[in-house]
C-alpha cells in the first residue's frame, strides 16, 4: 500500500476551499525550499569560496542567462557553459527536491532501507546517491593540522560484505553479522585506521591498508596534511609506535609519546592522545549501526563520519551536508564508475 494513501483519502474529504488552502500551501512550502536552497548556495559563496568553471578551473566567465530557473556561466577561457551544480554530485540529477531530501536522510543516519521509503527511490539508486556524496566529501574542509597533534591508529575487523568471490580467494568462512577473527592481536585480517586531530578540531580519517602500522602508511595518511616544519614547530602526541619515528624526523616535529600499555593517559609534561582515543570510540559506535561496513567502502564511511561528527544539531549538520556538496565542482562520478571502485 502506498504510504500517501491515507492522506490523499483525507484530502479527498475536504471542501473546495479547504483544498485551494491546502495548495497555497504546500506552493508556499515549495518555494520556501527554493529560497533556502538558494540562500545555502548565498552563503557557500560569501564564506569566500570562489566559484570556478568546472571543465578548466578558470575563474574569468560571465552571466549566460538562465535554464529551468538557474543561472547558467560561460567560461572565458575554455568558452564552455556551467552553472552552481555542474560537476558537483548534484550533477546530471534531475529531481532536486529528491536529492535534497535525501541528504537530509543523510545528515540524520538513515539506513539505506529507510532512505528507499522517505525518498521514493529504489535500492540501488539510493546505495549510488550515497556513494557519489561520500567519495566527494574525501576532499573537503580539509585543512593542515598543526599546533598540537594527536594521531593514534584503531582496527576494524575486515569484511567483505556483497563479495562472496573475496571470501573464497582469502580461502576463509563466511562470517555473520560480524564474527571474530581466526587469530589474536592484529594481524591481516585487521583494518588499520589512522585518525589525528588538533586542538582546531581539524581531523583527518585514514584506512591505510591492513594489519599493524608502519612507516610508509603514517606517511600515506599525514604526509599531505602536516606541513614540513620551520620556526614554530607543532607537537605530535602518539604512543610508543616506532611508525611514526621517521615521520616526525621528516617533518621537523616536537614527538611526545605516551606509554598506552603501562595506563599512562598523561605524560610528564601533560600530553596526551585521550582526545583521538575518544574519536575512535565515537566512530566504533557510529559504524555499529550499519551492520558491517564492506572494507572496499570504509574510506568513504570514514569521509562521512569526519563531517557528521562536527555537529550534534541536525539543522546545522544538513545545511554543513549541503555546502559540502557542492563546493567540490571536480567531484562528480558516474554510476559506472561506482562500480569500478
Amino acid at each position: 500500500m502506498n504510504a500517501l494513501e491515507p492522506i490523499i483519502q483525507q484530502i479527498r474529504n475536504l471542501s473546495l476551499e479547504q483544498r485551494e488552502a491546502l495548495f497555497d500551501h504546500l506552493e508556499r512550502i515549495k518555494s520556501q525550499d527554493e529560497d533556502e536552497l538558494s540562500s545555502v548556495i548565498n552563503i557557500y559563496e560569501s564564506d569566500g569560496y570562489t566559484r570556478k568553471c568546472p571543465h578548466c578551473q578558470g575563474r574569468n566567465f560571465n552571466k549566460h542567462g538562465k535554464y529551468k530557473n538557474r543561472q547558467r556561466y560561460k567560461c572565458k577561457i575554455c568558452d564552455r557553459t556551467f552553472n552552481e551544480f555542474t560537476g558537483t554530485v548534484w550533477h546530471y540529477i534531475h529531481d532536486h527536491n529528491k536529492f535534497r531530501r535525501y541528504l537530509e536522510c543523510l545528515a540524520e543516519q538513515k539506513t539505506l532501507f529507510e532512505c528507499t521509503f522517505l525518498v521514493e527511490i529504489c535500492m540501488q539508486t539510493a546505495f549510488y546517491w550515497r556513494h557519489k556524496i561520500l567519495k566527494a566529501f574525501e576532499k573537503v574542509d580539509m585543512k593542515p593540522l598543526k599546533s598540537k597533534i594527536e594521531a593514534d591508529e584503531t582496527f576494524v575487523l575486515e569484511s567483505c560484505k556483497g563479495n562472496p568471490l573475496q571470501v573464497v580467494k582469502d580461502q576463509r568462512k563466511s562470517r555473520k553479522r560480524g564474527g571474530s577473527a581466526t587469530k589474536s592481536g592484529v594481524s591481516k585480517e585487521q583494518l588499520c585506521i589512522l585518525v589525528a586531530c588538533d586542538e582546531y578540531k581539524n581531523t583527518v580519517f585514514k584506512h591505510v591498508g591492513n594489519g599493524k602500522l608502519t612507516k610508509a602508511m603514517v606517511f600515506n595518511a599525514l604526509g599531505k596534511h602536516i606541513r614540513k616544519q620551520r620556526v614554530h614547530k607543532a607537537i605530535l602526541v602518539t604512543d610508543r609506535n616506532n611508525a611514526f619515528l621517521k615521520f616526525v624526523t621528516e617533518k621537523r616535529l616536537i614527538h611526545h609519546t605516551v606509554i598506552s600499555k603501562y595506563k599512562q593517559y598523561v605524560n610528564a609534561q601533560g600530553f596526551h592522545i585521550q582526545t583521538v582515543n575518544a574519536i575512535h570510540s565515537r566512530l566504533k559506535k557510529w559504524l555499529l549501526k550499519f551492520n558491517g561496513v564492506a572494507s572496499k567502502y570504509m574510506q568513504n564511511y570514514l569521509n562521512f563520519f569526519r563531517l557528521w561528527d562536527k555537529f550534534t544539531n541536525f539543522k546545522e549538520r544538513f545545511i554543513y551536508f549541503f555546502r559540502m556538496s557542492v563546493k567540490d565542482n571536480s567531484a562528480f562520478i558516474s554510476c559506472q564508475d561506482l562500480r569500478l571502485l
